[in-house]
């Protein structure tokens, strides 16, 4: 069987990645600094690279395309004596039209499993290497470390994690893989990258594309609609349980805290703040958002509501450019 195959080449897939990547783990020695892997654009990525920086960290970013990344972290979870499996962030296939809607628009809890949702993954990002060899391995562990007021519990935690940030993504996807707009995904998968990169995105980019639309089911109408429902549920619990009777200025008291840039991060792709990854991807983000007037109109809607003005605020105070 395909899975079968896929784990007769583990080894030798590993032993190329650890070959044909860079040693992030000297790297981090040499320069005292964590290395953090990165696919840029991600907001599990923002998530973690904003924590660390707003905990005075300073370290190095090493940024990849998807698939592009796929040998380097492996390289880096698997490729050493020590496994580091990321068992938060993952990625899974969402379920077509009916199943989707099922799993999404229960009418019992509205806060039941992303449909889709699968734990762990040996080529997640972000990952960081630290300096003497540790990893961290996902970025809820790089927050901890970042100095920042931890997360009040595991719940909202999963909250954030196995809902709200799934169901941000795949709404995301959904407008960014449309065929029209195949262009300025080109050019989020390629901003940066070396030349060879760019030269061979030519070739397998299409591949890609297609591979994220099956996914997440980009191109069912009806598996995006149910997303869009569950996710109003999310949203109107975090707001119902967390903005509202907050006693400070931010979730995490005074100042922002881990749970303030993680809300703020894992929402951005729904209202895309100017300074969403530095301003990295302004040119590609405000080029889709004149495109396409139903994602305008969705935009507005979600950046009207509490978690939308809530992420705005924290990336005009906290999120340089």
């Amino acid at each position: 069987s395909p899975s079968t195959l896929r784990t007769a080449a583990m080894p030798f897939i590993v032993t190329l990645a650890r070959w044909l990547s860079p040693d992030f783990f000297g790297a981090a020695d040499r320069s005292g600094q964590p290395v953090l892997v990165t696919i840029p654009y991600s907001h599990f990525v923002e998530f973690a690279r904003w924590s660390t920086q707003l905990g005075g960290i300073a370290f190095t970013e090493v940024g990849y395309a998807p698939l592009q990344h796929v040998l380097p972290v492996l390289a880096i979870r698997l490729g050493g004596e020590r496994k580091h499996i990321a068992d938060t962030s993952s990625v899974a296939k969402i379920p077509k039209a009916g199943h989707a809607a099922a799993a999404g628009t229960s009418d019992g809890d509205p806060l039941v499993k992303h449909p889709g949702k699968k734990r762990g993954g040996a080529t997640n990002v972000p990952v960081m290497v630290l300096p003497g060899g540790s990893v961290l391995a996902d970025s809820w562990s790089i927050a901890a470390a970042s100095g920042l007021t931890p997360m009040p519990d595991e719940e909202s935690k999963r909250i954030y994690d196995e809902e709200l940030a799934p169901l941000t993504r795949q709404w995301a996807y959904y407008y960014l893989l449309k065929p029209a707009h195949r262009s300025i995904f080109a050019s989020l998968c390629t901003r940066g990258r070396h030349w060879l990169w760019r030269l061979a995105f030519t070739v397998v980019g299409g591949r890609v594309n297609a591979a994220l639309v099956n996914i997440f089911a980009c191109d069912d109408r009806q598996a995006f609609l149910a997303c869009r429902a569950k996710l109003k549920e999310v949203v109107a619990h975090i707001e119902a349980t967390r903005l509202k009777g907050r006693k400070g200025p931010y979730l995490g008291g005074e100042a922002p805290g881990v749970e303030d840039v993680a809300l703020a991060s894992l929402f951005a792709c729904v209202v895309l703040p100017q300074a969403y990854c530095e301003g990295r991807f302004e040119e590609e983000l405000t080029a889709i958002e004149a495109a396409d007037a139903e994602m305008r109109e969705e935009l507005i809607y979600w950046r009207e509501t509490a978690v939308g003005k809530f992420t705005l605020d924290m990336y005009e105070k906290h999120r340089r450019v």
